[in-house]
């Protein structure tokens, strides 16, 4: 379904529309490496965020809930919920977006017509500009990270304006076979997307056993581990994250690694 303002540009008072409102962080959360929790780890629950504009619709209008774990120059990372039962029209995607399902399925529709179904537990990717369609039959819930941010630009290389689907099982041999860059102390990076500037990254990690020291880390990323485990300090002390936990790093935070047998994660980095 057409509607008026489907191809307009992607003001700010558009994509104002689209996104939660802000609220004040604590200032420890700037410094912390952050856990990302299913619902709220305050205990209170999901918040209730406004609700889509019906002009994105082609169905009913859904109800979105979330919260925020951080937030900081357009950059934001927490949980986010939706009723389900709706759909909405093909628009320029309006930021920048790695998701994590933890339940439900979506379906993402180019403007081709193919749709992407991604299921719980599967990670995807939406590049600003990317044109494309939900399809949201059920309710699901998710992990984010999303940025709007003037200093990175939108998308424009047709390769890159599609679904991005890092791969779980990648092996540091194809990390290899396709000049993704190695990282030390041994590990490997399989990219499944990056910018033109090279400042957003998005794909797959796999390290093996590593200790790296405290030091300020170099980007804000959102680390959503696959397998095996990783100690993590911070100026807060240390703690564990494990398979199917999701954690972020935020940019200058300090932070050192600890992990004595290898692990596997999914990612997405934003460098300044």
């Amino acid at each position: 379904m057409n509607r008026a303002d489907d191809h307009q540009p992607l003001t700010d008072s558009r994509v104002a529309r689209l996104l939660p409102p802000t609220r004040a962080l604590e200032k420890d959360a700037m410094k912390s490496v952050i856990k990302l929790d299913p619902h709220n780890p305050s205990g209170e629950g999901l918040e209730s965020w406004a609700v889509i504009p019906p002009s994105f619709l082609t169905g009913p209008t859904p109800i979105q809930r979330g919260y925020k774990a951080f937030e900081r120059n357009g950059l934001c990372t927490g949980t986010w919920d939706c009723s389900g039962g709706s759909s909405t029209g093909l628009n320029p995607y309006p930021l920048f977006e790695f998701m994590l399902l933890i339940e439900g399925h979506v379906g993402i529709i180019d403007e081709t017509g193919h749709k992407e179904v991604i299921s719980a537990g599967e990670p995807f990717f939406l590049p600003q500009g990317l044109n494309c369609a939900w399809d949201m039959p059920v309710y699901y819930r998710k992990y984010f990270i999303n940025l709007f941010n003037d200093e990175y630009p939108a998308e424009t290389d047709p390769s890159k304006l599609r679904v991005v689907r890092p791969l779980p099982n990648i092996s540091e041999d194809d990390c290899k076979e396709t000049s993704l860059s190695t990282l030390e102390p041994h590990q490997a990076r399989h990219l499944a997307y990056e910018s033109g500037d090279g400042r957003i990254q998005v794909g797959t990690l796999i390290s093996g056993p590593c200790r790296c020291d405290i030091t300020d880390f170099s980007r804000s990323e959102l680390i959503c581990m696959l397998e095996g485990s990783v100690r993590v300090t911070t100026s807060n002390g240390e703690e564990a994250f494990h398979a199917g936990d999701s954690f972020f790093a935020p940019l200058n935070a300090p932070v050192g690694w600890h992990a004595d047998k290898p692990f596997r994660a999914f990612f997405c980095a934003v460098w300044p």
